[in-house]
């Protein structure tokens, strides 16, 4: 199913381009899955390998449309500005994915406090609800963090 997509859908930029761009996507998505949070450790949970190679796909394609126009102009062989459009693109799509992952805590009837964290190491925010204030550890990087604020559930 994979390799017939590979070969048999046109590419907006052609193959060659959206093959190199598809390889930078699974190596960021090969380095992250095994970090809670992570769009690549979501996918893999919720539906194995395939749901990995379908996420990396999506991202491909859709990273080829939003900078289709980049690619006459801009990016070529050497140009390093690519690599750093993907690692852009995908940092955007991770904290999408973590701000779904993480909204608001639904809290539970033993849960006395909401905590809010933002992390000081890569920027990450957070809530997590509990029955008592402690410390948790970020979703992206697993830093150690103190709760910025706390407040009572009413």
């Amino acid at each position: 199913m994979i390799l017939k997509s590979f070969f048999y859908e046109p590419r907006l930029n052609g193959f060659q381009n959206w093959i190199e761009t598809f390889y930078e996507i699974v190596s960021h998505l090969e380095t992250t899955c095994a970090y809670s949070g992570m769009m690549s450790n979501a996918s893999r949970e919720q539906g194995g390998r395939t749901a990995q190679y379908v996420l990396a796909e999506n991202l491909t394609d859709e990273f080829e449309l939003r900078y289709h126009d980049n690619y006459n102009t801009r990016f070529d062989d050497t140009d390093p500005s690519f690599v750093d459009c993907i690692q852009i693109f995908l940092i955007e799509k991770e904290n999408e994915n973590f701000k779904e992952v993480h909204k608001s805590p639904i809290p539970t009837e033993e849960d006395r406090f909401i905590m809010e964290y933002v992390c000081p190491e890569c920027g990450s925010e957070w809530e997590m609800a509990g029955s008592c204030a402690c410390n948790d550890h970020c979703p992206q990087c697993d830093a150690e963090i103190t709760p910025t604020n706390v407040r009572d559930i009413e």
